[in-house]
């Protein structure tokens, strides 16, 4: 048992994933006002990043429960003081 599967993380963590399940993808708010072309630019630029962050930055960044319970596992095993 770890924190992951013992209340009171676990039942939050259902709820968000469910959560996120339900939603609408996030992306799609942040690409709406852009054309075809700015998108297609900005998705395949090695160059123009930041201004792609820059229309991103109110996106979550989603994982999976796998993909979450790796990142815990690493954070826990390299004793992280701080995670952004």
């Amino acid at each position: 048992m770890n924190t992951l599967t013992s209340a009171p993380l676990a039942p939050l963590l259902n709820y968000l994933f469910e959560l996120a399940d339900n939603m609408a993808h996030p992306t799609n708010n942040a690409f709406r006002t852009m054309t075809d072309a700015e998108q297609h630019r900005l998705l395949h630029s090695k160059t123009d990043y930041l201004e792609l962050y820059g229309h991103l930055k109110e996106v979550p960044l989603a994982v999976s429960r796998e993909t979450g319970k790796l990142l815990y596992m690493l954070a826990r095993s390299s004793n992280a003081q701080s995670i952004v």
